[in-house]
């Protein structure tokens, strides 16, 4: 039986030819542990871009609802995604202060001379007392780079059953969407992953309270056997995750909880507070693009080339230079912004699908409430746009159109330039929000003639 790991005595030993070794207790996956880090570290770092235009492409070309149930499946994959890359560059910063010191002690064997170090007595004997051997200090660190390691790539996993949650719900309501569009997708939803989880949860708290009073062979015995293994056997019980449930077994569920706060909410944070952000009109790295003064962001403009591929696409023009009798104005349609003031303003230019399952606003819902409502999406969505060059209202006719470069939907307006004087001016949109009352946040393009 191997002793306590915090505990073990390992020490370097040599060859027969004189080589120093490893340590004897070394983990014996810290060459793979190493390669897979390495190896697969750079290739992660390509995937967030990827996974973001792949997610944000899907849940802006979808119906509200669908939108919406979207969103959670590129959160729970973000997240997997980014505590791989942390725990991959986390683990090699570890393995890399354990290779140092393994390095270190064979090149100055005997550990630390503290009697060569400027201190005073009391000082020496403190940091002779309290500082491990460096047998011990190089045993610590190897274990401390494999549980990370572990426990990294389990929270990782622990990601996979969510996400296939909410798949399974997701392609339950785009089934039903096929056949019935003004069912709402929500409500499918949750019917969906509660058949899915509901029969899990109850075999498991039955199971948890009272399995060791059901007979062996009984009959509810067998069933419950029998929900457990197929849920097993799909991988959706967490209990499938062999990494965890190790850790669990060894550190207790409150170190397993602990360590999950730690790992998964900060990872979570740096997940959605780029998108929350944007939500919210705060500021972090970005330019603040929704302030009033305006701003000449390369995303503004199609041949700035700037991938526009993004969470919420901008709208953009064609160049910062006008130089044709008309400028072309692309304007994006974002169904989770946008839908819900158009429920608001103009009901009856929505489709049934996103009409289906309104959860319209209250309050006040236009600021040109004499105006009878918009019938068609463009008309809305122009009218929610509220497009303006040099501060004056453009009474202009969109029509429906898709971005060349992204395949975004949106709308596009021609607005005439013949009578534009030379010199700066500036496109002014209202930014799609909630209601269609809320018009403080606008994108201001300055473009020059």
């Amino acid at each position: 039986m191997s002793p306590d790991p915090g505990s073990k005595n390992a020490t370097a030993h040599a060859s027969t030819d004189g080589r120093d070794l490893l340590p004897r207790h070394t983990t014996p996956t810290w060459e793979m542990e190493l390669l897979v880090s390495g190896g697969t570290t750079f290739g992660l770092l390509q995937l967030p871009p990827l996974l973001d235009r792949t997610f944000f492409r899907l849940i802006n070309g979808a119906v509200f609802d669908q939108a919406w149930l979207l969103q959670y499946v590129w959160i729970y994959s973000k997240t997997a995604l980014v505590t791989l890359i942390l725990t991959f560059l986390l683990h090699l910063l570890l393995r890399g202060y354990w290779v140092a010191l393994v390095g270190m002690n064979s090149v100055y064997p005997g550990g630390v001379r503290w009697g060569n170090l400027r201190m005073g007595p009391i000082a020496r004997r403190l940091s002779e007392s309290m500082a491990p051997s460096m047998e011990t200090a190089i045993e610590i660190a190897d274990n401390r780079a494999s549980r990370v390691f572990g426990t990294g790539f389990g929270f990782a996993m622990l990601m996979l059953m969510p996400v296939v949650v909410v798949v399974f719900g997701l392609a339950a309501a785009m089934a039903v969407h096929a056949v019935a569009p003004v069912a709402p997708s929500g409500g499918v939803f949750g019917i969906a992953v509660g058949a899915l989880v509901v029969p899990l949860i109850v075999a498991s708290v039955v199971d948890r309270h009272a399995g060791a009073r059901l007979a062996t062979g009984g009959a509810i015995a067998r069933g419950l056997e029998r929900i457990l293994r197929t849920y097993r056997r799909f991988g959706v019980d967490r209990r499938n995750n062999l990494l965890i449930s190790l850790f669990v077994s060894h550190e207790g569920r409150p170190r397993m909880m602990l360590a999950a706060v730690l790992v998964l909410v900060p990872v979570m944070s740096v997940t959605l507070l780029p998108t929350l952000s944007q939500d919210q009109g705060m500021v972090f790295a970005d330019h603040n693009l929704v302030a009033d003064g305006g701003s000449a962001h390369p995303g503004f403009y199609a041949d700035s080339g700037s991938d526009r591929a993004v969470e919420w696409p901008r709208p953009w023009i064609e160049s910062r230079v006008a130089t044709g009798p008309y400028l072309a104005v692309f304007v994006p349609y974002l169904p989770l912004r946008q839908v819900p003031a158009m429920r608001a303003a103009c009901p009856a230019a929505l489709s049934p699908a996103d009409l289906g399952s309104a959860r319209v606003p209250t309050g006040p819902t236009t600021g040109v409430a004499a105006e009878p409502a918009p019938t068609t999406a463009a008309a809305c969505l122009a009218r929610l746009a509220d497009l303006r060059l040099d501060g004056v209202a453009l009474d202009l006719s969109f029509d429906v159109s898709a971005d060349p470069q992204t395949g975004q939907r949106g709308i596009l307006a021609m607005v005439p330039m013949r009578n534009v004087a030379e010199g700066r001016h500036e496109l002014s949109l209202a930014v799609p929000t909630a209601t269609s009352a809320d018009r403080s946040g606008r994108y201001r393009i300055p473009f020059w003639k």
